[in-house]
Parts: C-alpha cells; sequence; structure tokens
C-alpha cells in the first residue's frame, strides 16, 4: 500500500494505486539538473494498472492562498513539466523502466483515461466551494489539451476511491 507524506499531509493509497513520488526519484532529478527551472507534480503512476494518475498538492494552512490564476498557471506548467520527464525516462532511464514505458504507453492512447486531481488544503474561507470550483473550471480550461479529467480534492471532500488522507 503506497503511502506518501508531502506538504504535511498523510496520503495513504490502496494497492489499485502504482505510484511513485516526485521527490527524489531520479528521473525527475536528472531533468532538473539538466534544465532550470523545470517543476514537477507530487505523485505520478497508474490507479487500476490502466488509468493514468497524476496529483499535485498544495496545503496553504496557516499561510494566506495564492491568486487563483496564478495558482491555476503553476498547477498547469507543473503538468506540463512532468510529461516532459515521463516521456524522457520511459526512452531513457534503467531506473525501473517498465513502469514508466507502461506509463508512457498509457499516456499516448486515446483510450486510455488521463486523471489529474489537484489536493488543495486552505484554511475555511468564506465561499471555500466556490473558490474550489472556479479553480477546478480554469484548470480543466488550462490543461484539455491532455485530460478534461481534472479534480480539485482536500481532506474534507476527498472522492477518490482508494485514498485515505489525514494531516500530520
Amino acid at each position: 500500500m503506497p503511502v506518501f507524506e508531502e506538504s504535511n499531509i498523510r496520503f495513504i493509497f490502496s494497492e489499485e494505486y502504482n505510484l511513485l513520488k516526485s521527490d527524489g526519484e531520479v528521473n525527475f532529478e536528472k531533468v532538473k539538473q539538466y534544465l532550470l527551472n523545470t517543476k514537477d507534480i507530487d505523485f505520478i503512476g497508474l490507479f487500476m494498472n490502466e488509468k493514468v494518475f497524476l496529483m499535485e498538492v498544495k496545503n496553504f494552512c496557516g499561510v494566506p492562498g495564492e491568486e487563483i490564476e496564478m495558482l491555476c498557471n503553476e498547477v498547469a506548467q507543473k503538468l506540463r513539466d512532468t510529461i516532459a520527464i515521463i516521456v524522457g525516462a520511459s526512452r531513457n532511464t534503467t531506473n525501473n523502466p517498465d513502469f514508466w514505458q507502461k506509463l508512457h504507453q498509457s499516456m499516448g492512447k486515446a483510450n486510455k483515461e488521463i486523471i489529474y486531481v489537484f489536493w488543495l488544503e486552505e484554511d475555511l474561507i468564506p465561499r471555500q466551494r466556490d473558490r474550489m470550483s472556479t479553480i477546478a473550471a480554469k484548470l480543466k480550461q488550462k490543461c484539455k489539451w491532455l485530460t478534461t479529467r481534472i479534480s480539485v480534492q482536500s481532506i474534507s471532500n476527498n472522492s477518490l476511491p482508494g485514498l485515505t488522507v489525514n494531516y500530520l
């Protein structure tokens, strides 16, 4: 069962998920070494061995949240950079090549679903649900070149199957 900690949050994924965390992963580090300012999302892999699953995590609890347009641009750009890393890793890695090749092949098939989750924790603010809906709509617009299966999740509205989440 994959268990990851990111931004003071623990994510416990069921066995249906085959994921890597980008922090410290050799393929992510190689690209960042050669291409300055490359950013990546936090978790990548497959769900149910066929759906591409990508997840970015932000925890703004206790700090001011970012303006929506800037936040959505950053999250969309991280997705773009991560796709490039996946392609490069599938072609060149000697570290877990089967994982990278399967992930890349799944991304290239029109009938394979690509799910991008933006996990956002913020202090409770008035109209929080409206803010989350606006972020989801903007991300869908910015990422439609790849997928429209975008969701914005948090501990209070987690609807992902096989995922348990709590604060550290």
